[in-house]
């Protein structure tokens, strides 16, 4: 039998929050901010730090719908994206600059190609496969896997169920909370807050630190949760400028 987990407490009341939000913008409502702050007591940052975790869920598990603020209304609603309008030229461009991605072997490059080409009619779709095919052994030539997605998945996995990670590099380990994840220059870059070193009994610094995600960098997701105080806020375009590529 499923050992049953009862929640209490503040987790048990963002579960019930994040829920209730959920089902609001399945069933095609608007989201107020002003709204659920009093409805449930807290702050508005409470409020968007709900949003962005049920958009990391879409994000992960359905590729087609998002969450967006309507100006218009003054409220956040559920978004069904279509199909992609791009010019013969542009789809070409966008194909070519995943075949030269170092990320992707030859077969993950097609595989997203392939996700590509299902926006375009079946007559392009042929058409398109067949001109990727005749570039890929031009643009790349086949090697071992490259494990940078399989990271970046990994900490996806972290961010989406509030996770703790473990990193190892250098002969250093650390265990850090995840707040996000950016794309810079061709590198992501981890937003964590730092425990280290290891086992030791230290405060987390409010101030997310960027880790470039690199190949010599072994992550694994902790068994242990986290939370965020309220006053938390993730800014990504602030904490973009402290990410430096190589």
């Amino acid at each position: 039998m499923d050992k049953v987990v009862i929640l209490v407490g503040e987790e048990r009341n963002r579960i019930d929050r994040i829920l209730f939000l959920y089902d609001k913008l399945i069933m095609g409502d608007i989201v107020y901010k002003s709204e659920l702050t009093t409805q449930f007591n807290v702050h508005e940052r409470t409020i968007r730090r709900d949003i962005q975790d049920i958009k990391y869920y879409m994000a992960r598990f359905y590729i087609n719908r998002d969450i967006m603020y309507d100006p218009k209304v003054g409220g956040y609603r559920l978004i069904y994206s279509e199909s992609i309008q791009l010019s013969w030229s542009r789809w070409i461009a966008l194909s070519k600059v995943l075949l030269d991605s170092q990320l992707l072997t030859k077969a993950e490059s097609m595989q997203f190609i392939h996700s590509v080409a299902s926006q375009l009619d079946k007559e392009k779709h042929q058409k398109f496969i067949a001109n990727m095919r005749a570039n890929l052994n031009h643009y790349k030539s086949e090697r071992q896997k490259n494990r940078m997605l399989d990271k970046v998945e990994l900490v996806y996995q972290a961010l989406s169920h509030k996770k703790m990670l473990y990193l190892v590099q250098e002969n250093k380990a650390y265990t850090l909370c995840p707040v996000g994840l950016v794309y810079k220059q061709s590198h992501f870059f981890l937003a964590a807050l730092l425990n280290e070193p290891l086992h030791k009994e230290t405060q987390y610094s409010l101030k997310p630190v960027p880790i470039m995600i690199r190949e010599n960098l072994s992550i694994k997701i902790d068994s242990a949760s986290f939370t965020l105080p309220p006053s938390f806020s993730f800014d990504e375009e602030e904490f973009k400028k402290r990410c430096m590529p190589p």
